[in-house]
């Protein structure tokens, strides 16, 4: 920090604070932390405005000039690697997947700290439109995110998905071009944990604002049939994959009704006909001795549409 509020009085002083930690890293691990700590400590230096401008300028281009050739020839500098990702080009989707950036990010070797680094240049916006190289680039990158099973980088892999959705100006783009961004979030929709299928609700929250005339084909009626039998079974009580059962319960639904509204004005008759063959299964189930949770469920979703009903 201290070395930090020096630069942004002559950001010059970023790069030779740089340097002494690149030669520090071939000989000690506290190379590493110095460097990680110079990107984690930029944002909080307290300077006007006016400073820190020229302060990032020079962060971006140190990254460019000594950060990314170094690390590119190292291993296990993930973490590393990702916190000075944000002083890339613009730390944008399109310098990360297919841009000047691209090297850097594709070093990455962690699953979660690739989708960390995603989520703030989603977040973050701007940047120019995906080019193909980029729009092929993630969907590979979603393609692995697939082969997950922690719970911890699924709740991520749910949270990028809402933010691609969201991101400006790319969401409406990958509406358009990437439907695999909401394969992934329906996936995580059906996941046992609530507080992973909550975050990726998002994402449909989103999509509710694109004209289905705009959407992929992928992206209309089937998708969201499919849509809401996930969402349904989901509203019943939760499993033990939730550290708090009823609260995720709640949560899941709270955010699921404006899915389901959204769901119902695109399906409609689809919608009642769909839960009330939910419904349906979920009675005979109970004569046969089955939990009355799926039927409370299925009247629930269509509760919540019931004005539109």
């Amino acid at each position: 920090t201290l070395a930090l509020r020096t630069a942004a009085e002559d950001p010059s002083a970023v790069g030779q604070c740089t340097r002494l930690a690149l030669e520090l890293c071939g000989r000690s691990t506290h190379g590493l932390g110095l460097l990680k700590a110079l990107a984690d400590e930029a944002p909080n230096v307290d300077a006007g405005a006016h400073r820190i401008r020229p302060l990032r300028a020079e962060l971006q281009r140190v990254a460019r000039a000594d950060v990314f050739p170094a690390l590119l020839q190292a291993s296990g500098v993930d973490e590393v690697l990702a916190a000075w990702l944000q002083y890339g080009s613009e730390s944008s989707l399109q310098d990360l997947l297919g841009g000047v950036d691209a090297p850097a990010f594709t070093k990455l070797t962690s699953v979660r700290t690739a989708v960390s680094t995603l989520i703030v240049a989603a977040e973050a916006g701007g940047g120019l439109a995906l080019d193909d190289a980029s729009l092929q680039a993630l969907r590979t990158f979603l393609g692995q995110c697939r082969q997950e099973n922690d719970a911890d980088c699924l709740a991520d892999i749910a949270r990028l998905t809402a933010a691609l959705a969201a991101s400006e100006p790319h969401g409406l783009q990958l509406a358009q071009q990437l439907p695999e961004v909401w394969d992934l979030a329906l996936t995580c929709v059906e996941h046992p944990s609530r507080r992973i299928g909550a975050q990726a609700l998002d994402a449909f929250l989103v999509l509710q604002d694109v004209p289905v005339a705009q959407r992929h084909p992928a992206l209309t009626r089937d998708a969201f049939a499919r849509l809401l039998v996930s969402i349904t079974r989901s509203c019943s009580n939760s499993t033990d994959d939730d550290e708090d059962p009823e609260d995720a319960l709640f949560q899941f639904r709270a955010v699921a009704a404006d899915v389901l509204v959204a769901t119902y004005f695109l399906l409609r008759e689809t919608y009642t006909r769909t839960i009330a063959d939910e419904l349906k299964s979920a009675l005979v189930a109970l004569t046969e001795g089955g939990s009355p949770e799926r039927a409370e469920a299925a009247l629930y979703v269509l509760r919540v549409a019931r004005r539109e009903v």
